[in-house]
């Protein structure tokens, strides 16, 4: 759908929604207000989608609707790591720490490239093994110390700060290292400034939540509506 369509739409639904509770005409939102609404919205249920956090409580592999609505906002980032024997520790896309036992990825984010963490595929050697991810206070368990010497069948790898930390058994998963690293996009941005680009990265369909769930949030800032919204919010992530 076309920016200028996405603002269009933003500018019914909030009539709609004025007309149904009482209001004559639709709140006056500028065009940068509009905007803010939409790309939190945008932001908003791709995140909902992904995590479960929505009435049903499925994530999006729990549901074959969200998977499809998401499917072009994943990507993969494959081998990282390589090229980076040399260039210095600071520039690496992976680091191996030869003092522990982890590999760390440390800008996940990649200026805003990357928005969720999916999946990673660890290639040491000539053998491959996929990552699992493990809770923060589970991490401490698997990092190799004087007084700490882990059995990691299979890497496991925890996200924070920022950064994917994977733990690895130095032994038996040995260099060179490789990392496939699987992800949820950061989406477009919608911006009255380019009206006519036509953001295809969602279905068209989804587009209606979106929009709806924008005006929703936009309205119950102004405290226009008196009515709970925050049901009506998790039922556009389902």
């Amino acid at each position: 759908m076309k920016n200028k369509d996405i603002l269009t739409g933003f500018d019914i639904e909030l009539d709609k929604h004025a007309v149904n509770i009482g209001i004559t005409g639709c709140p006056a939102f500028l065009a940068s207000e509009k905007e803010y609404w939409l790309n939190k919205a945008y932001n908003q249920l791709i995140m909902r989608k992904f995590t479960g956090n929505n009435t049903l409580q499925t994530g999006f592999e729990g549901n074959i609707k969200r998977v499809f609505d998401l499917e072009k906002l994943i990507k993969t980032d494959y081998s990282l790591g390589d090229g980076d024997d040399l260039l210095p520790d600071a520039n690496k896309t992976l680091l191996f720490n030869s003092n522990s036992n982890t590999l760390t990825i440390n800008d996940f984010s990649k200026n805003k490239e990357r928005l969720l963490f999916i999946s990673a595929v660890l290639k040491f050697g000539n053998q491959s093994s996929t990552v699992s991810i493990i809770s923060h206070k589970d991490a401490d368990r698997f990092l190799k110390t004087y007084n700490n010497n882990p059995w990691i069948p299979t890497p496991v790898a925890v996200v924070r700060d920022n950064k994917v930390v994977i733990f690895i058994d130095t032994e038996s998963m040995t260099a060179p290292y490789r990392v496939d690293l699987t992800y949820v996009k950061y989406p477009s941005v919608i911006s009255s400034a380019t009206p006519e680009t036509d953001i295809t990265e969602i279905p068209e369909y989804m587009w209606n939540e979106v929009i709806s769930l924008a005006v929703l949030l936009a309205l119950d800032n102004i405290e226009s509506q008196r009515i709970n919204t925050n049901s009506e919010l998790n039922k556009l992530a389902e």
